[in-house]
């Protein structure tokens, strides 16, 4: 473990819409967190050595995780994403932080978020 456990990760907001033609409901995920500031052991963590990020997401009644990776140039003030285009329901959120070698946290403890 490079980091220590992200203290949260906060699944929240969120808007719906009906997609055209379908009727459907379409929902959004808006995401926010605290970058970490220190390594797992203890170590200080540096806002430049912040690589990007990997969310995790699952609609609660699936076993299989999807993953995005943001990560740009300046990855240390990336604080927020917002995942789209999702159908109604509950979902699991959990993320990690990476750093500029490719050393991956520990991923945070899930966020449950219904949206309906």
């Amino acid at each position: 473990d490079v980091y220590k456990r992200q203290a949260s990760c906060n699944g929240g907001g969120g808007s719906g819409s009906e997609q055209e033609n379908t009727g459907t409901k379409r929902i959004s995920l808006k995401l926010n967190w605290t970058p970490p500031s220190e390594r797992a052991d203890g170590s200080r963590l540096y806002p430049y050595e912040i690589g990007g990020y990997e969310i995790l997401y699952r609609k609660n009644s699936n076993p299989d995780w999807n993953s995005i990776v943001i990560y740009d140039d300046q990855s240390w003030v990336l604080d927020k994403y917002e995942i789209k285009d999702l159908s109604t329901g509950t979902y699991e959120i959990k993320m990690a932080t990476f750093d500029i070698d490719g050393r991956f946290s520990t991923y945070s403890d899930p966020v449950k978020v219904d949206k309906y």
